[in-house]
């Protein structure tokens, strides 16, 4: 990929981490991989988004849904 294509998703994923944030999500679970960096960096570096790790991804869909249950809130799940 080019840096012109790299700056493009990272500005999109950005823009979108933004909208769920303004939609009301307040956490974020990140699974972590490779290609899910440029998700991953703009989740992390949003100031209104809590961000929790969990290295494998089916628990951190079920992690993801129980801070869903438990806050009544919208959870971001993040994963490759």
């Amino acid at each position: 990929m080019s840096s012109a294509q790299d700056d493009n998703l990272a500005r999109w994923a950005s823009y979108l981490v933004d909208a769920f944030v303004h939609a009301g999500v307040k956490h974020c679970v990140i699974s972590p991989g490779s290609r899910s960096t440029p998700w991953v960096w703009a989740a992390c570096n949003h100031s209104g988004l809590r961000c929790e790790s969990a290295f494998d991804e089916r628990s951190a869909g079920f992690y993801a849904l129980g801070m869903a249950k438990a806050s009544n809130r919208p959870t971001l799940l993040i994963c490759t």
